[in-house]
């Protein structure tokens, strides 16, 4: 069985993302360590039984990552799970999910259907520079070392994606030569013309996978899209989606 990490990203302690914490603790146990990814842990009044994971602005900058902004928002929330990986190199595969990702169901169906499955990368909405060269954030990517033609371009949407531990170390050598660009750009195309495995989490398309029978969020052309479950803007309401009963699909943004 692979060891696995998984991190529940979040930048401030609320009582949803307490609540959030103990659903996916529940859900996991038998499948891999959570913790609570969260800037400025050790500052905080965090619960004793709460497994977290601390980090600073001072800790990402010591990293030597070039961001594409001064903040850690837009583009560079990576930064925390490679510190993360970087001093818990022994887990086989990492998962990071944002506080406002919403699974439909129990948790752990996702999980276990992920458990024996050794793909590198695992996102949403992943997609060749040809299937939506519009996309705002192609124009962050700077490759000082990588010879990479725009054609070879690939986006993916990262609310919530896991990584294996060679994916991380080959991101994180790449950094390090000072190449950068936002995450939903540069991991995907690291690791594509790296020639990892890359699969998305329910879509048809470049990326599926033929004998994956589940999506785990509902279609959209793409993360702009009003009709889909995993997109960047218009929050869903948790009550309203709870109403509908278990689909298992993953929802993003969703307000409490």
């Amino acid at each position: 069985m692979n060891h696995i990490a998984i991190l529940l990203a979040a930048h401030q302690l609320t009582k949803y993302i307490i609540e959030q914490y103990y659903q996916l603790y529940e859900a996991t146990k038998e499948t891999g360590d959570l913790y609570m990814l969260i800037e400025d842990g050790d500052l905080m009044r965090i619960p004793e039984n709460i497994r977290y994971y601390s980090f600073s602005v001072n800790s990402l900058n010591a990293l030597g990552y070039t961001p594409i902004e001064e903040t850690i928002v837009p583009g560079s929330n990576h930064f925390q799970v490679l510190q993360f990986f970087k001093e818990h190199p022994d887990y086989d595969f990492y998962w990071n999910i944002e506080y406002d990702v919403y699974f439909n169901g129990n948790w752990q169906n996702l999980f276990i259907a992920y458990k024996n499955v050794e793909t590198d990368f695992i996102s949403s909405h992943i997609k060749l520079y040809s299937e939506q060269p519009y996309w705002c954030w192609w124009s962050s990517l700077q490759l000082k070392t990588l010879l990479i033609g725009q054609e070879n371009y690939v986006r993916s949407f990262n609310p919530i994606y896991r990584l294996s531990n060679k994916a991380l170390k080959e991101i994180d050598k790449e950094l390090k030569l000072e190449n950068a660009g936002h995450h939903e750009v540069l991991i995907p195309t690291i690791l594509y013309n790296a020639n990892f495995s890359i699969e998305d989490w329910g879509e048809s398309n470049h990326f599926s996978t033929a004998n994956r029978k589940r999506c785990f969020y509902s279609p959209g052309k793409d993360d702009s899209d009003i009709n889909c479950s995993m997109r960047y803007h218009t929050p869903f309401n948790r009550m309203c989606i709870e109403k509908k009963g278990p689909d298992d699909l993953l929802y993003h943004p969703v307000k409490w």
